[in-house]
């Protein structure tokens, strides 16, 4: 698979060749219907490895599930005092899928 940037007209395709041959040229050419942004990437995994992944993220996985932060990290608070961001700075909260946010304080709070 490759990506085609038509820069001319702002359009993008996704091609699709036979890795064995390429000089036959694309099996099939996907116009999509919006432009994507120069530098688009991806990766190409297994199943197996996603359930893998899945296995290790249930609860009492070897990982576990995700939790939202609960404070900034130290480049992130270094970079809000340089930048004057004021007392407190948004962060995911366990809402965040919701819609709503908590917020925390430069120090921690």
């Amino acid at each position: 698979m490759a990506l085609l940037n038509h820069l001319d007209v702002l359009r993008n395709d996704i091609l699709i060749f036979d890795a064995q041959n390429l000089s036959q040229g694309p099996l099939a050419v996907v116009h999509l219907p919006v432009k994507l942004r120069l530098g688009l990437h991806g990766n190409f995994i297994e199943q197996k490895d996603i359930d893998e992944w899945a296995e290790k993220r249930k609860e009492g996985g070897e990982v576990g599930p995700a939790v939202p932060a609960k404070e900034m990290l130290p480049w992130q608070k270094k970079m809000a005092e340089q930048e004057g961001l004021g007392s407190a700075v948004p962060v995911p909260g366990k809402d965040f899928l919701n819609g709503s946010s908590s917020t925390i304080g430069l120090n921690g709070n």
